[in-house]
């Protein structure tokens, strides 16, 4: 597995399992939406009233899981989370919706977007017994 099909594998998945912990190292997981763009980043977005959005807000630190169901791979990845404003949003609503057009009707004013920039990936195909760990 070479960084260039780790992200082929990534950029072919729309969902992931998010989790973040707030101050009190209570965590919290949650199925999001997902668009990964070619520089690695993975980009979801959530609304302003969430656990997971004010988690966000008080511990950048966290894991996200794609893949790992019906023996598909999987990718285990530690991460910083940045919660995007202004033009930087703008253009992460826009990567999303040229993917998926119709997630545009679960936007609101209320919409917050994210993006993770990975730190550590394990990625694991048991089926081709591929463990690996990547560094970024």
């Amino acid at each position: 597995m070479t960084k260039k099909s780790l992200l082929k594998y990534f950029q072919s998945k729309d969902l992931c399992v998010l989790s973040t912990c707030n101050l009190k190292n209570k965590p919290q997981s949650a199925v999001m939406c997902l668009v990964t763009g070619d520089d690695f980043n993975l980009y979801l977005f959530t609304g302003k009233t969430t656990r997971k959005y004010y988690n966000l807000e008080d511990n950048k630190k966290v894991a996200v899981v794609i893949g790992g169901l019906n023996g598909d791979p999987s990718a285990q990845i530690n991460g910083l989370a940045r919660i995007l404003t202004g033009g930087q949003a703008k253009l992460a609503s826009d990567l999303i919706t040229k993917k998926h057009s119709d997630w545009k009707d679960y936007f609101s004013p209320n919409t917050r977007f994210i993006r993770i920039i990975p730190k550590l990936v394990h990625y694991s195909d048991f089926s081709k017994n591929i463990f690996q760990e990547f560094l970024f």
